[in-house]
């Protein structure tokens, strides 16, 4: 499964902290990707996942368990 984020985020290294534990808990693996399968991003559509500072991210995910897995997990108190 890929992952598209903005460039802040992604420079930031969080993704580089959470998608290995992840992976690691699910084993379903997740890598960034400009255009990717879930859209992590600092503006609507898509449901609030987490905010960093005064920005908060949404998740655009289509409809698939692997999808579905991952928003689960980010909203989770292990995410």
């Amino acid at each position: 499964m890929t992952l598209a984020a903005p460039p802040a985020l992604v420079e930031s290294g969080l993704l580089k902290h959470m998608l290995p534990r992840f992976s690691l808990k699910t084993g379903v693996r997740v890598t960034i990707a400009e255009d990717g399968d879930l859209a992590l991003t600092d503006t609507p559509p898509g449901s609030p996942v987490f905010s960093r500072g005064a920005v908060v991210y949404f998740m655009d995910a289509p409809s698939t368990p692997a999808a579905e897995r991952f928003v689960t997990w980010l909203l989770s108190d292990v995410g």
